[in-house]
Order: C-alpha cells, then structure tokens, then sequence
C-alpha cells in the first residue's frame, strides 16, 4: 500500500537547455519517485516533535551523490525553508546547508544555477 503524502511541486528546470540533458541525467521516474519519499519524510517530521521542536527544524544538513540536475535536494531545500519562513519562531534551525556532489563538473553547474 502507498504511503500518502502532499502533492510534490517540482523546482523548475526552465532554466536547462536541450542541451544541458545531453550532459546530465535528465529527471526521470527515479527522481518523482524520490521527491515523494522526501515529501512523506518531511510530512513526518513536521508531525514529530523532539524537546518541543520538530525534527525538521533540527536539520542541519542534506547530502545528495550523484545529483544530476540537484532536483531532489531543490526540493527538499524549499520545503525546509517554506516551513521556516510560514513561522517566525526562535526555535527553528535556519542554517540548514545542502551539499550536491557528482562526477560530472557539467552536473555541479547546472545544480549551481
């Protein structure tokens, strides 16, 4: 059975050319696939609480290998600082840091942009 979660908003690739997939891996199934189990994840950790914070706001940093285009770790970091700006409390980590790596130079580029 599916485990249900909001709908996933995709970070847009408008930026990205014909060209650019041709150097890097174009999103694909994988990726959706991977967006909703980010998605489900932060849904739980927002509904989790640890000492009186959630675990969302206790992120302090994502890792993503092989990024490609980066669009998961787009994702997730819009997620994180959505909820973070829908709050003006103190509690709520704001210096989470997203780091993308890849073999392909052309992949950190377009993740860059």
């Amino acid at each position: 059975r599916a485990k249900e979660c909001r709908s996933a908003v995709m970070p847009s690739l408008t930026h990205l050319n014909f060209r650019d997939y041709d150097r890097v891996y174009e999103p694909s199934d994988d990726t959706y696939l991977l967006i909703d189990a980010i998605g489900y994840d932060v849904d739980a950790m927002e509904q989790s609480e640890v000492d009186g914070r959630t675990l969302r706001s206790n992120m302090l940093q994502s890792v993503e290998i092989g990024c490609g285009t980066g669009t998961p770790t787009v994702y997730l970091a819009k997620r994180i600082r959505g909820k973070r700006e829908e709050t003006s409390s103190n509690n709520i980590n704001k210096n989470c840091v997203h780091y993308v790596t890849d073999i392909n130079p052309d992949a950190i580029r377009i993740a860059k942009a």
